[in-house]
């Protein structure tokens, strides 16, 4: 695999040129020249059936913790705006059934996948190490390889296939959904963030359930609702939440 750049860019090429996010999410912490933290992606340049141009070398590149939430694993990208290949088709859209969360596991991408019959006996890593063969530096200074990064496994119920998730993605889609909220969890506690974002709150019950509503503080976004709602009412998401920055220091 080619070598990744050096230096890191601080932001997106803008040179004309066609970029898939294949790998990302390492949090860098502030430093005196970064006043808020930021998070590192690996770029791939491809061609406009989105082919991998091999001979090109990995783009290496970090943006501020506050662009999470349009910073999609797997999206492409020109002159540091989302973009699509020219002759890609439409994105493929699959929906699985997946078993409870109790039978998930975070794991290593580079662990070996337990042996199962699916796989004939032969063992695999979680995500193939001809691909995500990176190198970098972590901010404590550790050279670690791109596959020591945490994903969530989960198995499919009807074709007992394996489905990975990066921990980023999980992030970013659950948690992440603004760019205030993005860098406020990366920040604090959600205790004590909690405040800037919710001025009030009260549950109501009605035939259809329980209902949550949520007095928004001024200038925070209606689009952040339905992930304030969750971190503020569900005790599990509350608890996940509180322990992100705690995790984020810790790294």
């Amino acid at each position: 695999m080619p070598a990744v750049t050096d230096p890191v860019q601080e932001t997106f090429p803008e040179d004309d040129r066609l970029y898939r996010i294949y790998w990302g999410g390492e949090l860098l912490l502030p430093k005196p020249d970064n006043a808020t933290s930021r998070v590192r992606f690996w770029l791939k340049e491809v061609d406009e059936d989105d082919r991998e141009i091999k001979e090109s070398p990995i783009v290496q590149v970090t943006e501020s913790v506050g662009a999470i939430p349009r910073l999609t694993i797997g999206s492409h990208w020109r002159n540091g705006r989302k973009t699509r290949p020219k002759n890609s088709g439409p994105p493929r859209i699959e929906h699985l059934e997946i078993v409870a969360p109790p039978v998930w596991n975070i794991v290593r991408a580079c662990d070996r996948v337990p042996d199962h019959p699916n796989f004939g006996g032969i063992l695999h890593t979680w995500i193939n190490r001809s691909e995500m063969a990176l190198l970098f530096n972590t901010s404590t200074g550790q050279r670690v390889r791109g596959l020591e990064a945490w994903v969530v496994s989960a198995r499919t119920i009807e074709e007992k296939r394996e489905i990975i998730i990066p921990c980023y993605e999980i992030f970013r889609s659950f948690f992440g959904g603004t760019s205030d909220l993005s860098f406020a969890l990366l920040s604090q506690t959600w205790d004590a963030a909690e405040r800037k974002f919710i001025v009030g709150s009260h549950e109501s019950a009605s035939e259809n359930g329980v209902n949550w509503h949520i007095d928004l503080a001024n200038r925070v976004p209606h689009c952040a609702v339905p992930y304030l709602s969750w971190l503020h009412f569900d005790k599990t998401a509350r608890k996940a939440a509180n322990k992100i920055y705690a995790a984020t220091v810790n790294q």
